[in-house]
């Protein structure tokens, strides 16, 4: 238990605010409703680097927090009656478009894996793959209180959606 501690402290410090404009932290309400769209197939995904083995995942692993349960767990601490829209494609439906813009704040999480760049493979640009960029652009046009989470293997080009979102917050994988 000490070196999850451990390793969650140097996880939390090591995220880095790149943009807000007063979004964060949250104005999360203590009860009542709350509504939180959390967007992105990155939000389930759990890589803990590049260079690093491929990691499986036991079913019932208690020590691997990935993002969408970090969110909901942080929230929920400070409001239990908040509820949770998970969309986890990258391009968004009719109802998907909805419940975006029916959300109190939408969060949409993305990410590189070990397909953008590995061991004998640099990447060849700093774009987000996967029209991520696209559904971070689309998401802050549904709603004003978005926030770009990105996990990725370095700096990236955050100039498509920088100016339409409310926060931008950026790590390199934390993994243990």
């Amino acid at each position: 238990q000490e070196r999850i501690d451990i390793v969650d402290r140097e996880v939390e410090e090591g995220v880095v605010m790149l943009k807000n404009d007063g979004i964060l932290p949250l104005n999360i309400p203590k009860s009542g409703a709350y509504n939180v769209a959390i967007v992105g197939s990155w939000q389930t995904d759990m890589y803990l680097g590049l260079y690093s083995s491929e990691q499986r995942h036991a079913q019932d692993d208690k020590w691997r927090i990935n993002i969408q349960k970090g969110i909901t767990n942080a929230i929920k601490e400070v409001n239990p009656d908040a509820t949770f829209s998970y969309i986890t494609s990258t391009s968004l439906t009719s109802a998907n478009e909805e419940t975006v813009k029916n959300a109190d704040v939408a969060i949409v999480v993305v990410g590189t894996g070990n397909s953008y760049s590995a061991e004998g493979r640099d990447r060849s640009n700093t774009d987000l793959p996967n029209n991520q960029a696209t559904l971070i652009s689309n998401v802050a046009k549904l709603n004003a209180n978005t926030v770009a989470v990105m996990e990725t293997c370095g700096p990236m080009n955050v100039k498509p959606f920088k100016d339409t979102v409310g926060a931008i917050l950026w790590s390199s994988f934390g993994g243990i």
